[in-house]
């Protein structure tokens, strides 16, 4: 396990143990999203009364899951344990772009609207408007805002969305996007570095995840 910042959101990385099945399944990629709350026990006794399975109890580490069957397929955590707060105290790492923050954190689901409403009747959620977005000919699109972290849904409308291939093999948690200050400026240190743009929509791009150790990266100003 390994620990870092994207922007000032903690990010957690993985290898075997109890993440090995999900690596045999999908290969590397985004696994779950997590919610810090401030009584971690009734947020789990809301859960179950909700009908929402709970999965992987934690109680040393103070988190659980709920199960993505119950929830449209996004695997999503609570916890309410002593997470690291100010990006400050680690040792910053060099990169060769500059990263304001993370933009959204994206699910693919078969139904946008829907996983959108599912959201909003279990915990305050706003719509996020503005964001760049890509061909609403091959996908739907919607920015749920939940505390202070944007989740993008899509939803391929076609088999030429680029999301097409991963509801294929069931709903989850995709990728996630980095807001940097010129995304044409980024894009060309990237490829610089033998990282290649595979897509690109104005000022929303992705880059090939085989260049980027299996991980799902999206882009944008």
């Amino acid at each position: 396990m390994r620990f870092l910042w994207v922007g000032r959101y903690p990010a957690v990385l993985l290898a075997g143990g109890a993440v090995r099945r999900f690596l045999d399944r999908h290969g590397p990629g985004l696994q779950s999203l997590a919610w810090e709350v401030d009584d971690n026990w009734e947020v789990e006794h809301i859960v179950r009364d909700r009908g929402i399975g709970v999965i992987s109890v934690n109680i040393e580490g103070r988190f659980f899951f709920m199960d993505p069957r119950d929830t449209h397929g996004v695997l999503m955590e609570w916890c309410d344990g002593q997470m690291p707060r100010d990006p400050g105290q680690m040792e910053p790492a060099p990169g060769v772009v500059d990263v304001i923050d993370l933009a959204w954190v994206s699910a693919v689901v078969a139904d946008a609207d829907a996983t959108a409403s599912w959201m909003a009747d279990l915990v305050e959620t706003r719509r996020v408007e503005g964001n760049p977005i890509g061909p609403e000919d091959l996908e739907r699109t919607v920015d749920v805002g939940i505390g202070d972290v944007t989740v993008r849904l899509v939803t391929p409308r076609a088999s030429e969305s680029r999301y097409a291939r991963t509801l294929q093999s069931g709903p989850r948690v995709h990728s996630f996007a980095v807001r940097v200050p010129r995304i044409d400026a980024a894009l060309a240190a990237l490829e610089a570095e033998g990282i290649a743009t595979t897509h690109r929509y104005g000022a929303l791009a992705a880059t090939d995840p085989a260049t980027t150790l299996g991980l799902q990266l999206e882009w944008t100003e």
